[in-house]
């Protein structure tokens, strides 16, 4: 393959974006799920020894789980995805209506 024929097979193989740029977004994606696990993890051990219902922060991170589960399901295809995207996503409802019950 000369030089044309490899730029033109990784712009077809990656779009548009370069590496670079793709490494990044894959980067952000894990410092924000990081920092909002780690969010999650005070909030919760604060409601939690405060004697304060935890399943609103249950349902938020529960929805957060089964977006990301089932975007890369709709990107990949494989089938434990689906699976874990139904699972966690079958959390989020039990825990949202745990919630509105406990608040009503």
């Amino acid at each position: 393959m000369d030089k044309d024929e490899i730029l033109e097979k990784s712009r077809r193989d990656g779009g548009e974006a370069d590496e670079r740029f793709t490494m990044m977004e894959q980067r952000m994606g894990l410092i924000a799920m990081s920092a909002a696990a780690a969010a999650f993890c005070l909030l919760y051990a604060w409601d939690f020894f405060h004697g304060q219902n935890t399943d609103g922060l249950f349902a938020v991170f529960f929805i957060g789980l089964t977006t990301m589960c089932l975007y890369r399901f709709y990107q990949l295809r494989m089938k434990s995805l689906l699976f874990g995207g139904l699972f966690t996503g079958f959390f989020a409802v039990y825990s949202a209506v745990q919630y509105i019950l406990a608040t009503m």
